[in-house]
């Protein structure tokens, strides 16, 4: 149950912070430590959003 939602999570999550390595790495020749500061919203926000929204009550067990 819980492990379903944590796997949902980790793999979203990694699948945005290759998208985002892959974005900061072709846009911008040096990639200073700004670019990864400005990622880390993202990287962790659009996971736990989509994890929550995707997940169905009785995976949560809520009532």
């Amino acid at each position: 149950m819980l492990l379903k939602f944590t796997f949902k999570f980790l793999s979203i999550f990694i699948s945005v912070l290759i998208l985002g390595a892959i974005f900061i790495k072709a846009f911008f020749n040096n990639a200073p430590i700004e670019y990864w500061i400005l990622l880390i919203p993202i990287c962790f926000g659009l996971p736990i959003i989509a994890s929550v929204l995707l997940t169905r009550n009785e995976i949560l067990e809520l009532e």
